[in-house]
């Protein structure tokens, strides 16, 4: 087993054995001899949830010895910048304005409308002429999930 898979699978169970099901794994980065490890809930991600889960990846690096002696951990929730990898992050996120880009590069920006297990929803607004009239309506997209594809909230201050 490749040990981004080891360490899923440990950081899985124990969410389940510290009755945290609100949480689970976006992703696990190996880079050399730097763990990264992104985190997500159904609620929100707090500092004391992050440590723990440090705490028991540590433990098992520290024993396998698989990383050897010298390496980075860090362990936190994937934030605003990171895109949108797992059904849960898009059930979680909607009502939220995101912009998409899609594998040839274009974007649509508009709200996050709907997700479920195979696909989500973007709703956004377009104008078209008719005639002298601008007419506005509301579209909504649908886009199975897809590696390639980006979604990211849009920060709004």
């Amino acid at each position: 087993m490749v040990l981004e898979q080891q360490i899923k699978q440990i950081v899985e169970e124990f969410f389940q054995q510290s009755e945290r099901n609100d949480c689970f794994v976006v992703d696990v980065i190996l880079k050399l001899n730097k763990l990264e490890i992104f985190i997500d809930s159904d609620n929100a991600v707090d500092f004391e949830i992050c440590k723990k889960v440090s705490r028991e990846v540590e433990k098992f690096l520290d024993e396998s010895k698989m990383l050897g002696e010298d390496y980075l951990l860090e362990v936190s929730s994937p934030g605003l910048s990171r895109p949108l990898k797992l059904a849960r992050q898009f059930i979680k996120n909607i009502g939220r304005e995101v912009t998409l880009t899609d594998t040839d590069k274009s974007k649509v920006k508009g709200i996050l409308s709907g997700a479920d297990e195979n696909n989500f929803q973007i709703t956004n607004t377009i104008s078209r002429k008719e005639g002298k009239k601008k007419i506005t309506e509301q579209q909504t997209l649908t886009f199975p999930y897809n590696e390639d594809r980006k979604v990211i909230i849009n920060i709004k201050f």
